[in-house]
């Protein structure tokens, strides 16, 4: 489809995975600006109609982009339709000529009335830019643990042995444990990722990729880093058994144990964050507001917005 923007002719397109041409332009475009390599997890065939890059193409080159992510969550047990915009990008030589907005008004347009919500995290130059198109800032909440070594040296799992193993995922087996585990979904979350199982494996394929502990007897993965004091939860996925379920904080306690003793880090007092939003039973965590530089929440209005009278957090393997 060819369109007129400010006078010049661009060619639009929303369906370029199977265009050779253009989604090797397109994923240069990405690489250079924002580091992600999706080569492997396209050849791996993990690119689907839920990942919808929207570029507009001159003389054969992409030269600006919105992403439209289809994603799905639940919330007290109804399916939730939402679409994630991402990437957001125009090349150095066409920005200021209206090409951004041009998609973004092209989106909005094309699916508002399709979803219940849209959404998309920005950085902090762009804070003046989304509200032109109905998108308001909004704030999500990070829970949190204080881990005191001395007061934890003594928990075991009572039903099982915590047994725990990194997943190589450079092994079509081992992403496929991922995989199952994914599709159970994450048993701590009130507001679990259902159907974005492409999106965190692009995570666990790339940036994730040495994170991701299997603890076999509990049946789960753990997506998971330690930087200095602090580990970060980013997700777990499986589904516990129910004789298993009597308490969660113990369980939720006995991963921590698990990957801290993992990486010789059990004797240490260490900060806990979870990059989900925990269930109601998980009472020892700390619900605090999300502040983060370059990663503003914002929801388009008129559409149902959970985050106005709910502490939640958008399942941190599901952001683009």
């Amino acid at each position: 489809m060819t369109v007129q923007i400010k006078g010049l002719e661009y060619e639009y397109l929303d369906d370029i995975k199977d265009h050779n041409t253009i989604r090797t332009s397109f994923m240069e475009l990405i690489k250079g600006s924002f580091g992600f390599d999706f080569s492997k997890w396209y050849q791996e065939g993990y690119w689907t109609k839920k990942y919808e890059p929207h570029v507009l193409v001159k003389e054969g080159e992409v030269v600006a982009t919105v992403t439209v992510n289809h994603m799905k969550y639940r919330y007290l047990g109804i399916e939730k339709n939402y679409l994630q915009l991402g990437g957001v990008l125009t090349r150095k030589e066409y920005r200021k000529n209206g090409l951004a907005r041009w998609l973004m008004e092209q989106i909005v347009s094309r699916y508002q009335a399709d979803c219940d919500q849209i959404f998309l995290l920005c950085n902090d130059s762009a804070v003046e830019f989304y509200p032109k198109f109905g998108f308001e800032k909004s704030v999500e909440y990070i829970a949190e643990y204080e881990w005191q070594a001395k007061m934890k040296a003594g928990i075991i799992v009572k039903k099982v042995p915590c047994q725990v193993q990194k997943l190589d995922m450079d092994k079509a087996e081992e992403r496929k444990v991922f995989t199952r585990c994914y599709h159970q979904l994450n048993p701590f979350s009130s507001f679990p990722s259902v159907d974005c199982e492409e999106l965190a494996l692009f995570y666990a394929m790339g940036f994730r990729k040495d994170d991701i502990y299997y603890f076999s007897t509990l049946g789960v993965v753990v997506v998971a880093q330690i930087k200095e004091d602090c580990m970060m939860i980013e997700d777990i996925y499986g589904n516990i058994k129910q004789e298993e379920q009597e308490d969660k904080m113990e369980l939720l306690l006995t991963i921590m144990d698990g990957i801290l003793r993992y990486n010789n880090k059990e004797g240490e007092d260490i900060r806990v964050q979870f990059g989900f939003t925990p269930i109601k039973e998980l009472e020892e965590l700390k619900m605090e507001p999300l502040i983060e530089e370059d990663d503003t929440l914002y929801l388009l209005k008129g559409k149902e917005n959970l985050f106005a009278t709910n502490q939640l957090r958008f399942p941190i393997l599901s952001q683009n």
